[in-house]
């Protein structure tokens, strides 16, 4: 008669062994010490910051591969129709109403910019917006 529990924990320990086995085995070849910049042959400077004028990603994004981009667009009009049956559905939680018809207005129109309010005074509360050409190209030569 075969004891069923005994091969299976037998199994386990020695699967536990491997594991152990290779966790120290990956230690041994792991890099002692973390490469400074000048080891890197980037372009950071001597305390690892980007040098300036230069960039982390010099590469760029790396594109899409072109299968993927086909794809999407072959899917574009289905989820166009996701996007206008959601928008039409009263049913269909009112943010996700609001949020797929700003969707489809910024496909149609473009992202709208945004804007800056500011609040507050420059020069003592001069209102440089009321001054004409003329008078801005006088106060800025006056200033110089």
């Amino acid at each position: 008669m075969v004891e069923r529990g005994k091969g299976v924990a037998k199994e386990k320990a020695v699967g536990k062994t491997r594991a152990k086995a290779k966790t120290e085995e990956s230690l041994k070849t792991a890099p002692k010490a973390r490469k400074t910049a000048s080891d890197q042959g980037s372009n950071r400077g001597e305390k690892g910051k980007f040098a300036p004028g230069t960039s982390g990603n010099p590469g760029g994004r790396p594109l899409l591969p072109p299968e993927l981009k086909e794809a999407a667009k072959a899917a574009s009009h289905e989820a166009l129709t996701v996007l206008i049956t959601i928008m039409r559905n009263a049913e269909s939680p009112e943010a996700a109403r609001i949020r797929a018809a700003e969707i489809i207005m910024n496909r149609a129109y473009g992202t709208p910019p945004a804007s800056v309010e500011m609040s507050g005074s420059v020069n003592g509360g001069f209102m440089f917006a009321a001054l004409s050409n003329e008078e801005l190209e006088k106060f800025i030569s006056d200033a110089e």
